[in-house]
């Protein structure tokens, strides 16, 4: 693979296993409509960070990511190094997962726009990047999102769907996701929070942060209405201390936007987020579980140049 090629990172695993079995007829298109490329198949988990930071260094011109918000997110944390992302590779979406709510604010969600954006246009569109620190035994671990990062509550209904999914009992998906959510209700308790937001800190209960670059998560919720991928901003939710029983009433009115009416919701614009605690907070980032409060959240302004 030479310098300008395109890498075509493929998650046969992504849509409970379809993404595998459709992906013959969708090589077989990109070639018809004259597509030159190299396709690669994830292996385990992390594998498609390690694929794209090789064809980074091998001088792709484009990768393109195949499957979920997951498998981009992996994508993405291969296209950076210790000074951030490289500007000279472009990343485009075909979106094959279960959840895919990146795409919708992007506009990619009917795949022949995606296609179409390699194959006959070469538009592009520059996004902002998210970015969390963590402290892990003495050192910083980074990881970088797209769309967006939760913590609190949230975190915890990603910690039941990856143990449902190990064991078999559920797949992925807006339905699971829901009973993850109602089941994680039953037994989740308010987390005590010093919070920062530039410099305007906030302490008390809360039920959870969602650092958000995307205005949709989880298979269509319209958790941040108004966000922007281009403005260098998260839009910030914040659920101050809900009861379980409010925590539950609320949740409907998030897939149409309509939570922000409710004065526990509080949506704020920030360059960077920081959290602490004494209590066990997950933290989850693209629907993929990444560690722990303490945690340091902020914007990496335009890094990223999308296929749109």
């Amino acid at each position: 693979m030479g310098k300008g090629e395109i890498s075509v990172i493929v998650n046969p695993t992504a849509a409970g296993g379809a993404v595998g079995h459709e992906w013959p007829d969708l090589r077989s298109h990109l070639l018809a409509r004259g597509l030159r490329f190299r396709d690669v198949f994830t292996e385990a988990p992390g594998h498609a960070t390690q694929l794209a930071l090789e064809a980074v260094h091998q001088g792709c011109q484009i990768v393109v990511a195949v499957g979920g918000d997951g498998t981009v997110n992996e994508v993405v944390n291969g296209l950076c190094n210790g000074n951030g992302l490289v500007p000279a590779t472009q990343l485009a979406i075909v979106s094959r997962g279960t959840g895919c709510d990146l795409v919708r604010t992007l506009g990619l969600g009917d795949v022949r726009r995606t296609i179409s954006a390699l194959t006959e246009r070469e538009t592009t569109r520059t996004i902002d990047v998210g970015e969390i620190l963590m402290e892990r035994d003495g050192r910083t671990e980074r990881r970088l999102f797209l769309n967006a990062a939760g913590l609190g509550f949230d975190g915890e209904v990603v910690e039941g769907l990856l143990r449902s999914r190990v064991t078999g009992r559920r797949i992925g998906g807006t339905v699971p996701y829901l009973l993850e959510v109602v089941q994680s209700i039953m037994h989740y308790d308010n987390k005590r929070v010093r919070a920062t937001l530039d410099g305007d800190r906030m302490e008390g209960l809360f039920t959870s942060f969602f650092a958000c670059n995307g205005r949709y998560f989880a298979g269509g919720m319209k958790v941040a209405p108004q966000a922007d991928m281009s403005d260098g901003l998260f839009d910030v939710v914040i659920l101050h201390a809900l009861s379980r029983l409010g925590l539950l009433a609320r949740l409907p009115t998030v897939y149409f936007g309509w939570h922000t009416v409710f004065r526990q919701i509080e949506i704020r614009r920030a360059r960077e987020l920081k959290v602490e605690s004494e209590d066990h907070i997950l933290i989850q980032a693209d629907g993929e579980l990444v560690g722990t409060v303490p945690a340091t959240l902020r914007v990496i302004p335009k890094a990223l140049k999308v296929r749109v």
